[in-house]
């Protein structure tokens, strides 16, 4: 097998200024019981007032930052010890999430599918057919996670071919991709159109590759005006690259980007643009969806078991499982296999929105035993976010995995619940949190670098054109060893809509929010009992 890598908190001590006098020794019992009735009364108006300074700090974050005239914004924060609500600004307004939606998505992926869960392709002999079977895996050949164990795709194939020559696979006569665990609606309706050749709207498969993109190398020709050079990443004679619409130039930056070209024998694809020639290595790829990744590897896996004699002849056909076919899986002689873990780091940490879409359909395939498709998907989603939170779930409406979609809502009220949700879970809270980027490292480290924070903070940023979003957690430091929340964990929720100013001033409005309840749960923090006083 080859295995890709509360306790309540009590109250808050009084000032001094309204803690009760201690009673003198003689007072009337009346007395007594009149004074301590104003005691309480005197503590629900500090608590009152503790909690509208909270908010007002919030709401005056927001009126300071500026947005534009028909920005939208909603905030939820929550106490995930308590469950109260310290701060809700429209917190009940269905909004876009953008990626934010992957925090539902991952939570849902853990409870449906547990987190012991791991994807499987595997590779079984029936007859003369090799079958290559997906089981959805978003992390099948992905470059990041190759590269994390000193991997090539050429050497990731050839473990596979490896195993076949163990099990003494031979005479292959065709090779077949069982993707049917999905459906073959692999683009979403509702996703940009002009933008599905980039790597952020890869289509979603039940057998899926190289993060379903190709990546072109160029390099600069040998003369001004000429075509860019290129190399392609996987690499066949079978892919090939039309660059007569692209050429090299002196002066400007380079500027390139590519689409895949109908061909029914090739996989072809057409690279457009400038390339200054002053890069004359291959530099940053440009990342070309493909259609049919799931052939791609079942070509590359044959070509390789061609190379050592073990295909009945050159180039056996390649082809998709048709709907009613069945397959004997009793010969199987290699299974790749990714944890779960793996890939919702991939999905919220990186934002890697195939691996969301992987994960919505995957969901559905479990609970239905029908293909996973985005319709099922986001109604099993829907069903245990009101499972879990009840009915009133305001206004939501889910359409995909990723957040891509401008069709998904969700209030700022319902996502801090679910991840107060989630954190309180004691199976699913560790997987959870470990799965977000930290402010220690990666993108929050760079937009959090000039603030000065007391807790930790682990959160999912989201983004698409007038959108932008940050939502996750602020905790105190963990008792426990490893990546776990602490004893208190604040979760929160900001999000951004219909915004037409910088970009800047949305991702500081959103880093003054977190910096306001940072302060706020650093000053929760106990105070240090004092030092007993003896003598006087």
């Amino acid at each position: 097998m080859i295995t890709h890598p509360r306790t309540p908190i009590p109250a808050n001590k009084l000032p001094a200024h309204i803690r009760p006098a201690i009673a003198r020794v003689g007072w009337a019992r009346r007395r007594l019981l009149t004074h301590i009735g104003a005691v309480a009364v005197a503590l629900a108006s500090c608590g009152a007032a503790v909690a509208q300074s909270f908010e007002s700090q919030i709401t005056s974050a927001i009126s300071a930052a500026k947005l534009g005239p028909k920005a939208e914004v909603g905030v939820c924060i929550i106490d995930t010890s308590t469950g109260q609500v310290l701060a809700a600004v429209e917190s009940k307004r269905p909004m876009t999430p953008a990626s934010n939606l992957k925090l539902v998505t991952s939570g849902v992926a853990l409870h449906v599918l547990g987190p012991d869960f791991e994807f499987k392709t595997s590779f079984f002999v029936d007859g003369g057919s090799l079958v290559i079977r997906g089981g959805g895996d978003p992390a099948l050949g992905d470059p990041k996670l190759l590269a994390k164990r000193a991997w090539t795709i050429e050497s990731f194939i050839a473990q596979i071919a490896d195993a076949a020559a163990k099990a003494k696979v031979s005479g292959i006569e065709q090779v077949v991709v069982d993707d049917r665990v999905f459906d073959r609606f692999t683009v979403h309706p509702s996703w940009p159109e002009k933008q599905l050749n980039l790597w952020y709207c890869a289509p979603v498969l039940g057998l899926n590759f190289h993060t379903n993109v190709v990546e072109l190398y160029p390099r600069a020709s040998d003369r001004a005006g000429g075509s860019p050079i290129v190399v392609t990443q996987p690499a066949a004679p079978w892919i090939q690259v039309d660059t007569a619409s692209a050429r090299t130039s002196r002066e400007g930056a380079t500027s390139l980007w590519a689409q895949q070209s109908p061909s029914d024998s090739v996989f072809a694809f057409k690279l457009f643009g400038t390339f200054r020639t002053g890069n004359t290595a291959a530099g940053e790829p440009v990342e070309v969806t493909v259609d049919e990744p799931g052939l791609v590897f079942a070509k590359l896996v044959r070509d390789e078991l061609e190379r050592r004699g073990m295909t009945a002849r050159a180039s056996v056909p390649v082809r998709l499982a048709i709907a009613s076919e069945q397959f004997n899986d009793a010969r199987t002689f290699a299974v790749v296999s990714t944890p779960i873990q793996a890939v919702i780091e991939r999905c919220n940490t990186d934002s890697q929105n195939l691996y969301a879409e992987a994960l919505i359909k995957r969901v559905a395939n479990q609970t239905t035993g029908q293909p996973g498709s985005w319709t099922n998907g986001v109604q099993v989603a829907r069903a245990k976010l009101q499972e879990l939170l009840g009915t009133d779930v305001d206004g939501l409406q889910l359409s995909d995995g990723s957040g891509l979609s401008r069709d998904n809502r969700i209030s700022p009220a319902t996502l801090a619940r679910w991840l107060a949700v989630m954190v309180n879970d004691p199976r699913l809270a560790a997987p959870y949190w470990a799965s977000m980027a930290s402010t220690a490292e990666g993108r929050l480290q760079t937009r959090f670098r000039d603030r000065k924070l007391v807790n930790r903070v682990k959160a999912k940023t989201g983004y698409i054109r007038g959108v932008l979003c940050l939502s996750g957690y602020v905790s105190t430091p963990s008792a426990t060893e490893g990546d776990a929340p602490g004893d208190r964990t604040i979760a929160f929720v900001v999000m951004v809509n219909n915004t037409q100013a910088s970009l800047s001033n949305a991702r500081e409005l959103h880093e003054d929010i977190v910096q306001i309840v940072d302060r706020w749960l650093a000053r929760q923090a106990p105070k240090p009992a004092p030092e007993p006083a003896f003598g006087g």
